[in-house]
């Protein structure tokens, strides 16, 4: 991947301008919504010169699709590779830098050519259904949250071990964190401080196997500071369901 690679005949351009082509189709997992990619690749200007490549560091390059993280032709240019497969890009400005360019590297206006190599796909938890302001139930503290699914077993009390799956998210939609990720639940003791104030409160009264999605105002969260992905003050949404009390 170190000499700008041609468009074959088998090269499509969208009605966005970006024209793709597959050099190798891939076999493994689809990357689109809702999913966080790690990928290999190499970019070019429309002149032959070499700008950018994850390879010659060594290190491939991970984000998630469609969050605007990286420049647009990225983000429509991945979906639909599959794990193993190599896929050429060719961006025009404004799917790129556009009219300012970036730094000293990218001319304004510059087309752009990358190929890149998907190496791994990674399912995100989908985005939390809306739930009607009015199915919310407040307490004094600001805490809301509404019941998703009735649960029938052990009612959770200040004291027990609880086992929690859940999946948390800013206001604008995005995952912060999810026990579904690691494929195992959180445990705690209910009550004691080990989770956040918001967390206690929420999940005490819970039965096993109930939903409840969660509405923890910043002060009920981390507060003033904001700790790793979360910003400073932010409203945090948790879909939890309990999974075991003892």
């Amino acid at each position: 991947m170190s000499e700008l690679p041609v468009l074959g005949e088998n090269a499509v351009t969208l009605d966005n301008g970006l024209t793709i082509e597959d050099k190798v189709v891939g076999q493994g997992a689809e990357a689109g919504e809702d999913t966080r990619v790690t990928v290999h690749y190499t970019g070019w200007l429309e002149n032959g010169t070499k700008f950018d490549s994850s390879l010659d560091r060594n290190q491939p390059f991970l984000f998630e699709v469609g969050e605007g993280k990286v420049i647009k032709g990225w983000d429509e240019g991945v979906k639909g590779m599959r794990v193993g497969g190599t896929r050429l890009l060719v961006l025009p400005p404004s799917m790129a830098y556009g009219a300012h360019g970036a730094s000293d590297i990218i001319p304004a206006y510059a087309m752009l050519i990358f190929e890149v190599s998907l190496l791994n796909v990674e399912i995100l938890p989908a985005r939390p259904k809306p739930v009607r302001v009015d199915s919310y139930l407040a307490k004094p503290s600001g805490l809301q949250y509404a019941v998703l699914r009735e649960g029938s077993g052990r009612a959770a009390k200040q004291g027990n071990t609880v086992a929690v799956h859940y999946t948390g998210w800013l206001e604008s939609g995005v995952v912060f964190d999810s026990s579904f990720n690691r494929g195992q639940p959180i445990e705690f003791a209910l009550g004691t401080g080990r989770v956040i104030p918001g967390w206690d409160e929420g999940v005490a009264g819970m039965r096993v196997g109930e939903r409840r999605q969660l509405r923890i105002p910043y002060q009920l969260a981390y507060g003033e500071m904001g700790r790793g992905p979360i910003p400073p003050r932010a409203t945090l949404i948790f879909d939890v369901e309990l999974m075991n009390v003892r």
